[in-house]
């Protein structure tokens, strides 16, 4: 639910955020390898809703915006910072915040 999903380089699929508990599955990043008809998952440590992702030129998958889960308490970063992950490391990169903008990027980012 209110989720964001994309193509990796490696031919997994990338799901980010939504879900039932925000500090749970709106934090993390779900990948399934087709290949092996398996899941992992990959704390990011923002809470997300309605992000958006983006394969990038050298492979590395970029989320960015969204939404604060709709139940405070239970947010966690902050949705101004971008996330990179890369698919070969499995490793998340969560980047400063953009300077100057008070408004979140969020529904229908």
């Amino acid at each position: 639910m209110e989720t964001t999903a994309a193509l990796t380089a490696k031919g997994e699929i990338l799901i980010m955020g939504g879900g039932n508990d925000g500090k749970h599955e709106g934090q993390r990043i779900d990948i399934y390898d087709p290949a092996h008809d398996q899941w992992r998952s990959i704390d990011t440590g923002i809470t997300r809703q309605k992000g958006a992702s983006t394969l990038l030129p050298d492979g590395t998958m970029l989320i960015a915006n969204g939404e604060e889960f709709y139940d405070t308490p239970k947010n966690l970063g902050d949705r101004k910072q971008v996330t990179l992950y890369d698919p070969k490391s499995d490793a998340v990169t969560n980047l400063k915040a953009w300077p100057d903008d008070q408004d979140m990027r969020g529904y229908h980012n």
